[in-house]
């Protein structure tokens, strides 16, 4: 079992993502949370999801698979090609997939994350907003001196 300062992660048998050799585990989620721990510093154990499901509410409201134990605190962490559904989002955070396959990390919903009105400044920083803002309005000007 997991300390209190070890991360306790769940993922899904699903080749090329996670396969298993023996009692280790391989694959490119594997590899992902493996570089992920060696840059930000934390510790992990990995194990694969109880009932073999990606995760969806019963009629009665309650997870099963991976969404299921992130809302129960089974896991503090889910890695797997998990397509992020607006139903799932109400329960738990997910991260913006970042390769068309829809691989994501998931974590429960903390209290304080709400939706803000702005939310879709989000993706880029003040930097890249006042690039854009900028080349909007170059290319302004050029079209009405082109205009004249």
């Amino acid at each position: 079992m997991a300390d209190a300062s070890e991360l306790s992660i769940t993922t899904i048998r699903e080749e090329p993502y996670t396969m298993s050799r023996g009692s280790q585990f391989e694959g490119y989620c594997i590899d992902l949370i493996s570089e992920l721990s060696k840059n930000l510093g934390f510790k992990y154990t990995i194990h694969l999801v109880k009932d073999n499901r990606y995760g969806a509410m019963d009629s009665s409201g309650n997870w099963n698979g991976m969404i299921g134990e992130i809302i129960r605190g089974d896991a503090d962490l889910a890695v797997a090609p998990l397509t992020v559904t607006a139903v799932r989002e109400r329960f738990v955070d997910m991260t913006t997939p970042f390769i068309q396959t829809g691989l994501s990390f998931i974590i429960r919903k903390s209290a304080e994350s709400e939706d803000h009105p702005f939310s879709l400044l989000f993706p880029f920083s003040t930097e890249m907003w006042v690039g854009v803002l900028i080349a909007f309005l170059l290319t302004g000007l050029c079209m009405f001196l082109v205009g004249r």
